[in-house]
């Protein structure tokens, strides 16, 4: 295949991913994919961790509670041992997740985090989310994208919170092949390391797909008014 028509084939994959990205629908010329496109599947699977992360933190503020009330009680060590066992557990739980549901590890650093772990869990694509456990993602660390140098990871989509990219991010994924920036192209130009990164295809201000809420129970009001009316008669 020329070069012509490589440049060609990876444009058109491209307009079809972002055209994705932005839930719209494929053109009448373009080949019908799946149901489960990887712009629902990022926006369920976000909504599946943050609802077990709500979770966990409660669950993690009621061993808390158990613990001080132990130390208040009985033993201070008692209190320890609990609070340090639970705050084992909270880093396990939500690490485990975070790379089981999104394929994603990450680091805590100044400002936000840093992710060190990023693997293919969308058919080939990865997102890479703005804000994870309510801390904006500022960094993708070194090597960072090995752990998807075993699959056919061809997109990466990344938000306008990134302040920096190590330069051995992308090393040892040689199937990458675009770039999706939530942001203007100033703002990727602004990031430490975004000159590094050449021979990919750029795409710029690619919308992300919103997160869907939990729907809310309806109470049936028109039943309830004819229930209403029989008990008056």
């Amino acid at each position: 295949m020329s070069n012509t028509e490589d440049k060609k084939e990876i444009l058109d994959n491209s307009a079809e991913t972002a055209r994705s990205a932005q839930g719209e629908q494929p053109t009448e010329a373009q080949p019908q994919k799946p149901a489960k496109k990887p712009h629902r599947e990022y926006g369920a699977r976000m909504r599946a961790f943050e609802g077990f992360y709500v979770q966990i933190l409660a669950c993690i503020a009621a061993i808390i509670a158990i613990a001080v009330a132990a130390a208040v009680m009985y033993n201070v060590i008692v209190g320890v041992v609990v609070s340090v066992c639970a705050a084992f557990f909270y880093k396990y739980m939500v690490n485990d997740k975070l790379k089981r549901s999104l394929g994603i590890g990450y680091k805590t650093v100044v400002g936000g985090l840093e992710l060190t772990y990023c693997k293919a869990v969308y058919g080939g694509v990865i997102w890479i989310p703005a804000r994870l456990m309510w801390h904006d993602v500022i960094s993708i660390g070194a090597n960072a994208l090995k752990a998807s140098d075993k699959h056919t990871l061809t997109r990466i989509f990344l938000p306008r919170t990134l302040t920096s990219i190590s330069p051995d991010a992308f090393c040892g994924c040689d199937t990458l092949r675009e770039i999706y920036f939530e942001g203007t192209e100033e703002e990727w130009q602004a990031i430490e390391g975004s000159d590094k990164l050449e021979g990919y295809l750029m795409l710029f201000e690619v919308k992300y797909p919103p997160v869907p809420k939990k729907k809310k129970k309806t109470v049936n009001t028109t039943t309830n008014t004819k229930q209403d009316k029989i008990s008056d008669n």
